[in-house]
């Protein structure tokens, strides 16, 4: 089974490295393409899917800003399951104050060099609580680009769907502080869990995973 991951603003996949996988997965991590000018994330996914092997059963994987990626996905093809990871569904999921700001439009404002700078110094946000796992945090962010910053918190704060992809499932951290686990249910809620479980919590992540591809 090909399972394709799609992580978040950091754009690195290093952030799925403790997953551990059955045989009969076959983990693709996809790294991001860079957006074209004044791009949807409609159009943007349009141009991921095309790297999609849709010819066998496929599942879709979501970490954060991904699980916006993979819902919009859904519209595009049909994959077996979808898993999201510490993300949302919809518009409606989204922290007020969020809407707010895509609302105001606030990010016309915001230089790219700065909206980076905010998210790699996020790392007491992310919750990461052991030397390892802020080491491979703050590098994940060190070495993302502030265009693709910019466009990805741009296309979170405006972004409108409120469609639900089919045979979705959902494992979320009860104290994550970027998308906090308020108003929307979930297949398994990691007690304590931040942002990123899928480093602090990676044992229970990998279970939820392959315990969905058992189909």
């Amino acid at each position: 089974m090909k399972v394709y991951f799609f992580n978040g603003i950091g754009n690195h996949t290093s952030i799925f490295q403790k997953l551990k996988f059955t045989k009969e997965v076959e983990a693709i991590f996809v790294t991001y393409l860079m957006p074209l000018r004044r791009e949807s994330l409609t159009e943007y996914c349009n141009r991921l899917a095309k790297d999609i092997d849709t010819s066998a059963p496929f599942v879709l994987v979501g970490l954060s800003f991904g699980g916006l990626i993979v819902t919009e996905l859904n519209k595009l093809i049909q994959p077996k399951a979808t898993i999201l990871i510490s993300s949302i569904v919809s518009n409606n999921e989204m922290p007020k104050w969020y809407q707010l700001a895509g609302k105001l439009r606030l990010y016309y404002f915001i230089p790219s060099f700065i909206s980076f700078s905010i998210l790699g110094k996020a790392v007491n946000v992310f919750k990461a609580t052991t030397k390892e796992n802020k080491a491979i945090l703050k590098q994940i962010l060190s070495n993302g680009n502030p265009k693709f910053t910019k466009w990805a918190i741009t296309k979170v704060i405006t972004w409108q769907n409120k469609e639900q992809p089919k045979n979705l499932y959902r494992i979320h951290g009860s104290s994550d502080k970027v998308l906090p686990l308020k108003k929307f249910e979930v297949n398994k809620i990691i007690p304590k869990g931040g942002h990123i479980i899928v480093l602090e919590q990676a044992d229970e992540v990998s279970e939820f995973i392959n315990r969905v591809l058992q189909f």
